[in-house]
């Protein structure tokens, strides 16, 4: 029945899957992934930010922590989409993260997967999704 009710919508196919290559794949563990999330009930935010400053209308498709010591820190940002990128949903990706600040933004579609790295620079691309550990590893280079 849930997997039904996916079908009848592409993009929750599309993070469905998302998650079961993360979880199965890549490594991920899944107490460690948020999804469809108002950015300002996010763990890290509720607590950085007052209630005046928190964005109470955006909100994220899937999210991924890690454990920095004993804090708990976002990782990569990702972006669910039925269709390939387009420069208006990157932007929006990125203006979510100025909130969140992973180090790692990921877009998904049925036809395009790609991971990227946040830089003074802007984003640079690293291909495909990578392994949870590899990703932690990168974060504190």
């Amino acid at each position: 029945m849930e997997y039904q009710r996916l079908l009848n919508r592409p993009e929750e196919l599309i993070r469905f899957e998302l998650m079961e290559k993360l979880t199965h794949h890549l490594h991920f563990p899944s107490h460690l992934l948020v999804k469809e999330r108002a950015i300002s009930q996010l763990p890290h935010i509720s607590q950085e930010f007052s209630l005046k400053k928190k964005p109470n209308n955006l909100r994220i498709d899937l999210l991924a922590y890690h454990w920095h010591g004993e804090n708990l820190h976002p990782l990569v940002l990702f972006e669910c989409k039925h269709l390939r990128p387009d420069e208006r949903a990157f932007q929006q990706l990125i203006a979510y993260n100025q909130w969140i600040k992973a180090p790692f933004l990921a877009w998904v579609s049925k036809s395009y997967e790609g991971l990227y790295r946040m830089t003074k620079n802007g984003l640079v691309y690293l291909g495909a999704l990578k392994p949870f550990e590899d990703l932690c590893q990168l974060s504190r280079n």
